[in-house]
């Protein structure tokens, strides 16, 4: 009876992480129509705060400091399965930076804890580091590769924004 009770909350469990996965993925392809529409980005000024908009990610809801982030954290390492090819891992992994440098700025704004900061500074840094590996795997074919190339640019132009919002 309680292997059966199990199942069924392993089988919810599942289909709670498929879904917000779908949701995800639409909202990324969402993101991803309106990065691709504008060609150029703007040079933001340092008075100027850099919006989750021009990063391409939605403005984090959820922050490390909740007790329910762990779900965010299934939900990305679920879409990080399913997420096949060099260049998609790459495009996830910055996304992912992106989403996370963002939340590490709502909980500066939120707390003054620098546990809480530097923990979150990290696993940008760490999603960072993951994103220079895969580049380091595809970047010979960036001058034969259209995908390869627009992505570095992509990624060239995401450094720049996210250190504005470092410093």
């Amino acid at each position: 009876k309680s292997m059966s009770k199990i199942k069924i909350i392993c089988l919810l469990i599942a289909l709670l992480l498929v879904g917000v996965t779908g949701v995800t993925m639409a909202q990324e392809a969402a993101n991803t129509a309106a990065v691709d529409q504008s060609v150029t980005i703007q040079a933001t000024t340092t008075d100027e705060a850099v919006t989750a908009q021009e990063l391409g990610v939605a403005e984090p809801t959820l922050l490390p400091d909740s007790k329910f982030y762990f779900l965010k954290n299934w939900q990305r390492a679920v879409q990080g399965v399913f997420t096949f090819g060099q260049v998609k891992k790459a495009e996830l992994n910055l996304k992912v930076a992106s989403e996370k440098l963002l939340e590490a700025q709502k909980l500066s704004e939120k707390t003054n804890n620098p546990a809480i900061l530097n923990k979150a500074t990290e696993l940008y840094q760490n999603k960072i580091e993951a994103v220079q590996k895969n580049i380091a795997k595809f970047k010979e074919t960036a001058t034969t590769s259209a995908a390869v190339s627009k992505f570095l640019d992509k990624f060239t132009k995401q450094q720049i924004l996210q250190e504005q919002i470092m410093d």
